[in-house]
């Protein structure tokens, strides 16, 4: 099992968790996936400690907890969110697909298919409220 985690608003949070994560109800993306409106970006702690930590340094989840938060706080200036409340949700999957929807980020990220997530994947949520 490998660690993964999705930063986004508090909004949009709120519609993915009260549709289970259903590609019906996925709030329009920021982000332009391979599969639009099928799947989501999730930031791989594996893939980020092989490819963005320097030899010898200690990488933990913190790093890229913070990463997924930076994702989140695009994502709400893009869309004009007023809200300063940001999610970053951390799942437990089996390995999954690379993300090969630009240049560099199958390094870095991978999709999920929103058909096999429920809220019930998610294993822990991380809030930041100063944005």
């Amino acid at each position: 099992m490998a660690r993964y985690f999705h930063g986004t608003t508090i909004d949009n949070a709120l519609t993915m968790m009260i549709g289970d994560f259903s590609p019906q109800t996925k709030p329009s993306g920021t982000w332009n996936c391979s599969d639009d409106g099928c799947c989501l970006y999730l930031y791989s702690l594996d893939k980020y400690n092989d490819n963005c930590c320097d030899e010898g340094e200690d990488c933990n989840a913190h790093h890229i907890i913070e990463q997924a938060f930076d994702s989140a706080q695009i994502t709400a200036a893009l869309n004009n969110i007023l809200r300063s409340e940001l999610v970053v949700f951390e799942f437990e999957f089996e390995l999954l697909e690379d993300d090969f929807s630009c240049p560099n980020m199958a390094d870095v990220a991978s999709v999920a298919f929103l058909n096999n997530i429920t809220v019930k994947d998610v294993i822990n949520i991380h809030i930041c409220k100063d944005g």
